[in-house]
């Protein structure tokens, strides 16, 4: 598996959801079915007229499976009806949380677990139902990575996550690190806390 963007003639944009209601602070039912806030919706309306005013012309969008990422890419679709609409399972957020247990919680009610994962530090460990180790994120970085070396002479904007992003971005600059390595720079980075709602980031 190429661990590394292959040098071609594609400009890949990756750019985080808007703000979703657990951004917000809200209760949330699942990783997966947790749409932006009325704020996150003026922020995607911004968005798509600065991917516009860039003179960005995309030739796909990407959305991952969550309903935080297709709401924040609708109105950049709206402006560009001629352009294809992929989904790409392997894009979604990292959940490493057992979302049964922490089903109808806030963001200070998983903090805990949260905290507990991170002293931890074990990049096998998996919190049971369909939580996945920080192994099983690095394995999603590189199905991301020979997705886009699929891709010639495109123009991508990937609608993804904070953690998710950050990772892909420690990823390809550190491409020979171990698991370990990885998953501590990940944590030192502050596990992609700092990247903003509707940031884009361009990764070629």
């Amino acid at each position: 598996m190429n661990a590394t963007l292959a040098p071609k003639k594609c400009h890949i944009y990756i750019i985080r959801h808007a703000e979703s209601r657990s951004n917000a602070g809200h209760r949330t039912s699942s990783p997966a079915d947790n749409p932006i806030t009325e704020k996150g919706q003026a922020q995607a309306q911004e968005l798509a007229q600065k991917i516009r005013n860039t003179n960005i012309t995309p030739d796909l969008i990407v959305i991952s499976p969550y309903l935080r990422t297709k709401m924040t890419a609708t109105p950049t679709m709206k402006l560009y009806p001629q352009c294809q609409i992929e989904t790409w399972p392997e894009i979604h957020e990292f959940n490493y949380l057992n979302s049964t247990r922490c089903a109808n919680t806030t963001q200070a009610e998983r903090r805990p677990f949260v905290e507990k994962y991170w002293q931890d530090m074990d990049p096998n460990y998996s919190d049971g139902g369909n939580a996945e180790s920080f192994n099983d994120l690095i394995n999603r970085i590189k199905q991301t990575i020979e997705h886009i070396n699929s891709f010639t002479d495109k123009t991508i904007l990937i609608f993804s996550h904070g953690q998710f992003m950050a990772m892909l971005k420690i990823y390809l600059q550190n491409p020979n690190a171990s698991v370990n390595e990885l998953m501590q720079l990940f944590k030192d980075a502050d596990r992609g806390r700092t990247i903003a709602n509707c940031e884009i980031i361009k990764i070629y």
